[in-house]
């Protein structure tokens, strides 16, 4: 939690903010799960099978986080371009 500057999220609550806006890629990981598929972050340099991940690194990923919650914001006021 040390890339958000508002103190006030919890662990658990920025897992159920990320379900609530993200609804698809939380039943994804839940059957991915309930199959018994483990799920693991793939940063760069990682092995998954015969494939290599190239990008991003973790670093970047980490660096990226805090800006996360300004485009949450963002699209809080506006709506999507696909109209839904």
């Amino acid at each position: 939690m040390r890339f958000f500057s508002d103190r006030r999220w919890t662990l658990d609550g920025l897992r159920a903010r990320l379900r609530s806006e993200y609804p698809s890629v939380s039943r994804l990981i839940n059957l991915a799960q309930s199959k018994g598929t483990t799920i693991n972050a793939a940063f760069q340099g990682a092995r998954i099978g015969p494939f290599t991940i190239l990008s991003p690194s973790q670093e970047f990923y980490e660096a990226c986080c805090p800006s996360s919650e300004t485009r949450l914001r963002k699209t809080e006021t506006s709506s999507p371009c696909w109209g839904i």
